[in-house]
C-alpha cells in the first residue's frame, strides 16, 4: 500500500472515530446518563484500535506498528489479569456488565483495548523530536508516555466509578479511587511504553506530531468534560478543560507548522504524511 493509500485510510478511520466521538457528545448533552449509555462503547474502542493501526501504519509503517500496538495489549492484559487474581498493580476492582463481556469472567473486553490506544498515543504524542539510540532519552520516552497515560486516568477513572461501571473494593483517596490505581498504570504504561520503544525500535524512525491524533485526543476531552458535568465531578471537569485548552493550542499550532512546512513523502513509510 503506497503512501496516498495510507494517507486515505487514516482520514477515514479518523472521520469515522470523530463522528462516533461527536456522536456520544451530543447523546450526553441531551440524554441523561443511563445503562444505556455505555451501549456505544466497544464500538468505540474498536474504531480507536483501527485509527491507531491506520495511523501508525502511514507515519512508521505496519510492521512496526503491529509490534507496539501488539506488544502494549499484551502487557495491558497481562497486568489486568494479574490484578483479577492478586489485586496488584491496581487494586481490587469488579466490572459491571453494561461493559460488555468479560475475559475470563473478570475484564470487561473493552477495557484493554482503550488503555492499548491511551498508551499507543501517549508514545506518538511524547515521540523525541530526533529520535536515538540513547538509553535516557529512551527511558525519558516512557517515563513521559506513562504520565500521560495517569493524566488520562485521573479522568477516566473516576467516571467509570460514578457510573457504577466498575466497582472498587476499597474507597480510594481521589473521587473513590484508590492511589495503587494510578501506580499501578504507571508502571504499566512504562512498562508497556518501553517494550514497544524496544521491540519495534521505534527511536529508528522519525514522526512528527499527527494533528488527526491532536484532534481526537481533543475531542475525548470534551467528551470527558460533559461526562463529568453531567455527574458533578469538578476536579474532572478541571482536567478535561484544561486537556482540551492544550490539544485545542497544539493542534492548531501544528496545523499551522503542516502548512508552512509540508513534509516530504516517501514511499517507505518512515517519513511523515500527517492526517
Amino acid at each position: 500500500m503506497n503512501q496516498s493509500k495510507r494517507h486515505r485510510l487514516t482520514k477515514a478511520t479518523f472521520a469515522i472515530l470523530l463522528a462516533l466521538i461527536i456522536w456520544g457528545i451530543v447523546s450526553l448533552a441531551f440524554n441523561p446518563i443511563t445503562v444505556t449509555t455505555y451501549w456505544g462503547v466497544g464500538l468505540g474502542v474498536v474504531a480507536m484500535i483501527i485509527f491507531m493501526l491506520s495511523l501508525g501504519m502511514e507515519n512508521i509503517g505496519l510492521p512496526k506498528t503491529l509490534i507496539m500496538v501488539f506488544s502494549i495489549f499484551i502487557i495491558v492484559l497481562g497486568a489486568q489479569l494479574l490484578n483479577l487474581y492478586r489485586g496488584w498493580p491496581f487494586g481490587l476492582v469488579s466490572y459491571h456488565d453494561v461493559l460488555g463481556w468479560k475475559i475470563l469472567r473478570g475484564i470487561a473486553w473493552p477495557i484493554p483495548l482503550f488503555w492499548t490506544f491511551m498508551v499507543s498515543s501517549a508514545l506518538m504524542l511524547t515521540w523525541p523530536k530526533q529520535p536515538k539510540n540513547d538509553p535516557k532519552v529512551l527511558f525519558s520516552w516512557a517515563f513521559d508516555a506513562a504520565m500521560v497515560t495517569v493524566l488520562a486516568d485521573l479522568i477516566v477513572e473516576p467516571i467509570l466509578t460514578a457510573t457504577s461501571a466498575q466497582a472498587w473494593s476499597t474507597n480510594g483517596i481521589f473521587l473513590g479511587i484508590p492511589l495503587s490505581n494510578f501506580v499501578g498504570w504507571f508502571l504499566t504504561a512504562f512498562v508497556a511504553g518501553f517494550a514497544a520503544i524496544l521491540l519495534a525500535k521505534l527511536w529508528q524512525t522519525k514522526i512528527l506530531k499527527p494533528p488527526a491524533l491532536l484532534l481526537i485526543m481533543l475531542g475525548l476531552s470534551l467528551l470527558g468534560l460533559i461526562t463529568s458535568s453531567r455527574l458533578s465531578l469538578t476536579v474532572v471537569q478541571i482536567l478535561c478543560a484544561l486537556a482540551a485548552i492544550f490539544f485545542a493550542i497544539w493542534s492548531f499550532r501544528l496545523r499551522k507548522e503542516k502548512k508552512n512546512n509540508p513534509p516530504a513523502k516517501i514511499e517507505d513509510g518512515n517519513t511523515t504524511v500527517q492526517a
